[in-house]
């Protein structure tokens, strides 16, 4: 028993009718309440297909960029790798010019070293006596 002295009304299932002495006002209670949450199911129905749709819609354009993605890139590899094989030739060629100034300097280096050798002999080894003044 509740609070006020009353019994509880029995709980029923969705969907079943009250009982056949029910009062009048309650009947059309209920009858009102049933349309309204048929009312709120077939909007969140209609939401919900629109939602769909549009999921459908999205599936369809991302697969067409896809294919529009694959298809620019397949065209762009024979040019980019024409740059990238540019670009090398370049850089060997760079390459080959730095090693060639690095042989260059080198030798110059090891020519100066040697120089620079002999003229310490000459100085220190050699002595003053060799200047003539």
């Amino acid at each position: 028993m509740s609070r006020g002295g009353r019994a509880p009304p029995p709980r029923r299932s969705f969907g079943e009718q009250p009982p056949l002495g029910a009062a009048p006002g309650l009947l059309a209670a209920a009858a009102a309440a049933r349309g309204a949450e048929r009312e709120e199911l077939a909007a969140l129905n209609d939401r919900f297909a629109a939602f769909l749709e549009r999921v459908r819609a999205l599936e369809r354009q991302n697969g067409a960029l896809r294919a529009s993605l694959g298809r620019a890139a397949a065209a762009a590899a024979p040019r980019t790798a024409g740059l990238v094989q540019g670009e090398l030739r370049v850089l060997r060629e760079r390459l080959q010019l730095l090693g060639r100034d690095r042989d260059r300097l080198q030798t110059e280096r090891d020519g100066l070293a040697a120089d620079l050798a002999a003229l310490r002999q000459r100085w220190v080894g050699g002595g003053a006596g060799d200047v003539q003044g």
